[in-house]
């Protein structure tokens, strides 16, 4: 299979698989760990059985009630924080309850804050965001989905200066 040709040299494997909207799941957390959980578990499984790679999952949304059950089935990188959508406005509440079972990837808002903000707005957001997430390891600081093209320039240059 294509694992057990690959699996040495892999390192990060991403699952792409929204399950929230901004303000809740799509589905009860009950029906995600009844039909969604155990296939996912299965996919993680045969990737964990063929390579020491880490898990990245995509999972765009307010989904709080279920990360518990991504870090049950092996994932080991969460992909966003947005941290404009439910629970996920508080990072160093979610980095308590969870940054020792997990690493963070974003919490960079995109659709409203890197647009409208000012470049010193920027690098005190990366600030929080690191203080509240990056304490003792376990983040990824970046932007929580694509940049816009109606980010102005300056912001995009102060979140990566900033992130130095």
């Amino acid at each position: 299979s294509y694992m057990d040709a690959v699996g040495d040299f892999v390192q990060v494997v991403v699952i792409t698989d929204d399950q929230g909207t901004q303000k809740s799941l799509m589905i009860s957390p009950e029906m995600f760990r009844e039909y969604i959980k155990p296939n996912l578990k299965r996919v993680i499984d045969v990737i964990k059985a063929k390579s020491d790679a880490n898990i990245l999952m995509h999972c765009d949304g307010a989904i709080l009630p279920i990360i518990g059950d991504l870090i049950e089935i092996g994932v080991n990188i969460l992909n966003p924080v947005q941290t404009n959508v439910k629970g996920f406005d508080d990072t160093k509440a979610l980095k308590e309850q969870f940054g020792d079972q997990i690493t963070f990837h974003g919490a960079i808002d995109v659709q409203h804050f890197l647009p409208n903000a000012s470049p010193e707005e920027v690098r005190s957001e990366v600030k929080k965001r690191v203080a509240d997430l990056g304490e003792s390891g376990g983040y990824i600081l970046a932007p929580c989905h694509n940049i816009y093209d109606n980010t102005p320039m300056e912001n995009i240059v102060a979140l990566f200066e900033s992130a130095t």
